[in-house]
């Protein structure tokens, strides 16, 4: 595998796992919000324990996750889980 097909699989699994993060946020209400070609998912602010824990970055009500190559699938279960905990 060339560098590019290596790049180009890795920029597809942050898009897809982005999608991912925003499906599980919606289904939680927390009212996500993601472009087309983003991987920076938007959503509604968390606790300020749940922000310290995930060291999210908030600006408001709102806080942002960048979804990039080392964030699994699992690891935003684990997220999410924390959020309904």
């Amino acid at each position: 595998m060339t560098r590019g097909q290596q790049y180009a699989c890795e920029v597809s699994s942050c898009l897809e796992n982005a999608r991912y993060l925003y499906k599980r946020l919606e289904e939680i209400g927390y009212k996500p919000f993601l472009n087309d070609f983003s991987t920076t998912v938007v959503f509604d602010k968390p606790s300020i324990k749940i922000c310290q824990k995930w060291q999210l970055a908030t600006e408001g009500s709102l806080a942002h996750i960048v979804v990039m190559q080392h964030l699994s699938q699992m690891k935003i279960d684990l997220f999410i889980d924390d959020l309904l905990a």
